[in-house]
């Protein structure tokens, strides 16, 4: 079945806007092939926009949790069909494992750890993530020159609020249940506080071409 990457992001009162846009490591759209495996290195930035229904510049800082940014599932690899077609397959998943699944709750403290980030409006938060051939499946009959495309699908931050990390979430707790060594998780506390949830809609794509 083919796929399309679409944006899903939708706009509701009082919610924070958020983007997300991709670019290659080193600004080559040559997907590497070296000794058979194929690997390479993408940037992503996090962009918050302010809230949609005031002005940005009078909108609050955002503290959040950050998985969705590292997590294989909400990325999505096409390869086009060869021969002039513009039909597009989507790369299969390798073998994904979420870890092995810990119900016990755990805690995390906010202002202590890495995996939440405090942005203010038109500030922007970046990371990098890595296609290669342990995550997706490609063909072993692929020539060089064939067309892939990257992009981030879109997803739900796990756990928001407003405030600074170091400031008003300095003290703050949040439970979760863990996926094992995966970044995926589960928090508790599913209706996030009575705030609304946030979708990161997707981003830009980005054409690849294999080259040895």
């Amino acid at each position: 079945m083919l796929t399309t990457i679409k944006s899903k992001g939708s706009i509701r009162h009082n919610v924070p806007i958020l983007s997300v846009s991709l670019e290659t490591e080193n600004g080559s759209t040559e997907l590497k092939r070296q000794n058979g495996d194929i690997s390479m290195e993408f940037r992503y930035k996090m962009t918050y926009h302010g809230v949609n229904n005031i002005n940005f510049t009078t909108a609050g800082p955002l503290t959040f949790f950050i998985d969705v940014f590292r997590d294989e599932l909400n990325y999505q690899l096409d390869r086009r069909v060869q021969g002039g077609s513009e039909q597009w397959i989507p790369c299969r998943y390798g073998d994904y494992c979420p870890g092995f699944v810990n119900d016990q709750p755990s805690k995390i403290h906010v202002a202590q750890s890495e995996d939440f980030v405090c942005l203010h409006p038109s500030e922007s938060w970046e990371g990098s993530f890595t296609v290669d051939d342990e995550l997706w499946e490609f063909p072993d009959h692929l020539g060089t020159g064939a067309i892939f495309r990257f992009a981030f699908k879109g997803a739900t931050i796990g756990w928001w609020d407003w405030g600074t990390k170091d400031g008003t979430h300095a003290d703050t707790i949040v439970t979760f249940r863990g996926y094992g060594q995966s970044t995926r998780s589960d928090f508790t506390d599913d209706d996030n506080g009575g705030r609304p949830q946030i979708f990161v809609p997707s981003s830009n794509e980005i054409e690849l071409v294999l080259a040895d």
